[in-house]
């Protein structure tokens, strides 16, 4: 147990309704990673195995047509594959060096167990997702306008540019 994430975790949006009880659960079961700039943590089409809470850093949302979104500390990602179907909806690549709490199928599933509105707070996420809406009304993310400069086109299958 880390006191250290324990208490980056009660300051997420995600896990402020958690009691120290959950916390301290949720952080046995989520691996804290640190990861450099430029690294794929998602891709659009594959397979969804992992569910991602970022800590610290900026990471890029995109689509086959380009960047979409950014995300800031205290997003979540990848619980639509793992809660509605197995496919990723895009493809996450850290813009700067971040570190992330990542959780596996089992451990993701755990969670919610564990967490009863955890569970509530991304069945709405995921709801939002899978019915083609972003999740604009957290603070951590950015959408990108598609007229925006920012909306970079890439045309290698599935790559976000920083």
């Amino acid at each position: 147990m880390s006191a250290t994430t324990i208490e980056r975790m009660a300051g997420l949006e995600l896990f402020c309704c958690c009691r120290h009880s959950e916390l301290v659960r949720i952080d046995q079961l989520g691996t804290t990673i640190d990861v450099e700039a430029g690294r794929r943590l998602c891709e659009e089409g594959a397979q969804g195995c992992e569910f991602f809470v970022l800590l610290s850093g900026v990471v890029d949302v995109a689509k086959h047509e380009g960047r979409i979104a950014v995300l800031h500390p205290g997003a979540w990602f990848g619980e639509a594959a793992l809660i509605d179907g197995p496919l990723r909806r895009a493809t996450v690549t850290t813009r700067t060096d971040a570190a992330l709490i990542v959780f596996g199928k089992r451990e993701f599933k755990c969670m919610l167990t564990v967490a009863p509105t955890v569970h509530d707070r991304l069945r709405r996420s995921t709801d939002r997702v899978v019915h083609g809406w972003a999740p604009n009304e957290h603070a951590w993310y950015q959408p990108l306008m598609p007229d925006s400069p920012n909306m970079a086109r890439d045309d290698s299958v599935g790559k976000a540019q920083p």
